[in-house]
């Protein structure tokens, strides 16, 4: 405590100015959340954008912890720290930042799988296995910055990860191809409940339910058929939207040969067949 008296004061300039630039930092950082908080707000109220304050919700938190982070590791670059310790608190804020970036990814990706899973009424299994794959991503970087960061080796980590991502290419190498197809049919074609569909296969019929593995349809002969998404990516499908009701009865027409002699009216079509029975 003795020696600390003295260095303060010989101190005194460069901490004022650390003090400055950690101040001056924090408040442009804080000025430039609030902006893109605002942006947010703007956006969320546009339908293809509503869901973007949700997503937000999960690095709200991170974010003022990274304004924090960040305006102290400017500081203590311009602080008269001697070293070795102000690279090692440098280090630690570092990392701290990272770690906190890695889990702040994690929580947006888990989110935005979620909510792509109810867009197209994927099952909850499904979501969690495929949004597991880029969240352990995610943490592995965190992780491997973090070693690189203090100088530890990443070989045996980067060689453990390597293993796990070729067991889940493994036991994910059916599930994957019927997402993507899943993702295909569900946002280029547009299908939805409700909507005729005719299949180049010869399946038509009217969309029942659509869930992340196959398309359900009511056939014209009552017939429920279920389609995988795999199996329509291969092929062409034509979807008309809701169209007019098709009347349950075929409409008939019904001539005598005794009208066209006495009149010698004749149609072609419901037009001219209006138009000759307003004549008669």
């Amino acid at each position: 405590m003795e020696g600390l008296g003295p260095w303060l004061l010989d101190n005194g300039r460069d901490l004022l100015i650390t003090s400055a630039v950690a101040l001056a930092s924090m408040v442009v950082l804080l000025w430039v959340r609030r902006l893109v908080v605002k942006w947010v707000a703007q956006i969320s109220v546009l339908p293809a954008w509503h869901n973007i304050t949700s997503l937000f919700e999960t690095i709200r938190l991170a974010s003022f912890l990274w304004t924090v982070l960040l305006s102290a590791y400017l500081a203590v670059q311009v602080s008269p720290t001697p070293e070795p310790w102000r690279t090692n608190i440098a280090r630690v804020v570092l990392s701290l930042f990272i770690l906190s970036t890695g889990v702040a990814a994690t929580r947006f990706t888990h989110r935005l799988f979620r909510l792509i899973g109810l867009r197209y009424g994927m099952r909850r299994q499904a979501v969690e296995l495929i949004s597991a794959v880029p969240t352990a991503a995610f943490l592995v970087v965190a992780v491997l910055g973090v070693l690189q960061l203090w100088g530890a080796p990443t070989a045996p980590l980067l060689l453990a990860a390597g293993i796990v991502a070729m067991l889940a290419a493994v036991a994910a190498r059916d599930l994957l191809p019927t997402v993507v197809a899943s993702l295909q049919v569900t946002a280029v074609s547009g299908v939805k409940q409700g909507d005729y569909v005719k299949i180049d296969t010869g399946e038509e019929g009217t969309v029942e339910e659509v869930t992340w593995r196959n398309l359900v349809i009511r056939s014209l002969d009552g017939g429920r058929v279920t389609i995988p998404h795999v199996k329509l990516m291969r092929a062409t499908l034509v979807n008309y939207g809701r169209p007019v009701k098709k009347a349950s009865e075929p409409f008939r027409f019904y001539t005598r040969s005794q009208l066209r002699e006495i009149t010698g009216l004749k149609a072609h079509n419901l037009r001219e067949l209006a138009d000759c029975l307003g004549q008669v």
